[in-house]
């Protein structure tokens, strides 16, 4: 390989010596082992579901990370493989004036950009540039990333409409979680396979939950004709147990669908209560600023498919839910769970 690579060097310098040329030869490295930091790879960060997963439970899978931006949320994981060497050189006919070499490539990163609650936004992998800091690199990303958010919150009431529209059932759906990271906790007991209390009957249809991250849950619906899952948070607030429950179906432009249960016991059986839309829309057709929400329509024009979606962030979500939590209209009648046999 060295005789090879030193012939093609010796031949190029040659043929621009006798005509006159700029010459580029690139040298592979010999290695690709990682020399600094450690590598992440893409199937460790497949967990990572935007508009969910929170920076805790990123650093508790992946580790400390390797540089924390302050002034746009993000942080990176960084590690360095062997790069590639360019060799130049400048050569008018018959006379060599100036060449030399440097490097291309062999840094590498995680980045993975946060909401002011600490929910992920996106997350990439990247191939730094070495001709400015990594903490400039990465708010410059953060950043692009923030204003397509934003760009996108513009345009959420038609694409909220259309994820209404998927979504059966008269149910109270947010925009943003009704979590924040400190309020996260994992429970064992809500784990395995449960069967609802009103389809006991039907051993075929039932519900399997599943660890997914330090404090996160995936929950797969099984029923006779379909598959779906969801993304479980269970967290605390004023020691009342609530669940957090996401589709994982990110078709629709990755605008999270955040769903909210009061939970009473996790076991021996689960039992949980949603929170009561009619209650919700009577609410907000007395008073609009109860909450801040949008009303979305399933078709133009018809008022009787009217669906209200909540648009507040979690701070407002968290005060609006604890504020309504011992008021028994603002809760449906109980579901339970049983084990699955």
């Amino acid at each position: 390989m060295k005789t090879k690579v030193t012939f093609l060097v010796l031949l190029s310098f040659g043929a621009a010596l006798l005509t006159g040329c700029v010459g580029i030869l690139p040298i592979p490295p010999r290695s690709t082992k990682v020399e600094a930091g450690r590598k992440i790879e893409r199937r460790e960060v497949r967990f990572i579901v935007p508009g969910s997963t929170t920076r805790v439970e990123v650093e508790q899978r992946l580790g400390p990370c390797s540089r924390d931006c302050p002034r746009v949320p993000s942080i990176a994981y960084t590690w360095e493989t062997p790069a590639w060497t360019v060799w130049w050189w400048v050569t008018p006919a018959f006379i060599a004036v100036d060449g030399g070499n440097f490097p291309v490539g062999g840094w590498h990163a995680l980045f993975v950009a946060l909401d002011d609650q600490g929910v992920v936004l996106q997350k990439n992998f990247v191939s730094l540039s070495r001709r400015s800091s990594l903490s400039e690199q990465l708010e410059r990303w953060a950043k692009h990333i923030r204003k397509k958010n934003i760009t996108m919150k513009k345009n959420l009431i038609p694409i909220i409409g259309a994820v209404a529209v998927l979504l059966a059932g008269c149910v109270v759906t947010s925009v943003y979680p009704y979590y924040q990271a400190k309020d996260l906790v994992f429970e064992a007991s809500l784990l395995g396979d449960w069967v609802s209390a009103d389809n006991k009957d039907k051993p075929g249809e039932f519900f399997r939950v599943e660890k997914l991250g330090e404090k996160t849950y995936c929950a797969t619906a099984f029923t006779a004709d379909q598959t779906n899952s969801f993304i479980l948070h269970l967290f605390r607030l004023n020691r009342q147990l609530f669940l957090d429950t996401c589709p994982t179906n990110h078709s629709l432009d990755h605008v999270p669908v955040h769903q909210i249960s009061k939970v009473m016991r996790l076991q021996p059986e689960i039992e949980t209560a949603d929170l009561e839309y009619k209650w919700l829309a009577e609410l907000l057709g007395k008073n609009p600023e109860a909450i801040r929400h949008v009303t979305v329509r399933d078709k133009e024009g018809e008022n009787k498919d009217e669906r209200i979606v909540l648009t507040a962030d979690t701070a407002e979500l968290q005060k609006f839910i604890l504020k309504h939590l011992n008021n028994t209209n603002a809760w449906k009648k109980p579901d339970k769970a049983m084990r699955r046999n």
